[in-house]
């Protein structure tokens, strides 16, 4: 026979389980351009990948590699070989919507 505390203590751990997970949603955390792709990390983690064509000046898609489907849009050439780029800062780089720049 189930003893009150074990069996009152299984329920509220049953009734935790019942209760929905409210999670914050997923954004663009970071942008960083390349020479080669543009990349842009999630906030939860996840890393999402745009590869620049061969020689081209201007490309966009879809990034690729996690689980977002965000449309980008590259218009200018990194100054570096890595360039972190911030968010408002410009119209260089374009991901899901919002404009990165050089900080």
């Amino acid at each position: 026979m189930i003893k009150r505390p074990v069996f009152v203590a299984c329920l509220l751990v049953l009734a935790g389980c019942a209760v929905p997970q409210v999670s914050a949603p997923v954004v663009v955390q970071s942008v960083v351009l390349y020479r080669q792709t543009v990349t842009a990390l999630m906030s939860d983690g996840a890393l999402c990948v745009g590869q620049r064509p061969q020689g081209a000046k201007i490309w966009s898609g879809v990034m690729t590699g996690c689980a977002y489907p965000l449309a980008y849009q590259v218009t200018r050439l990194p100054r570096a070989p890595r360039e972190v780029l911030i968010r408002g800062a410009g119209q260089g780089v374009i991901v899901d919507g919002q404009g990165y720049g050089p900080a």
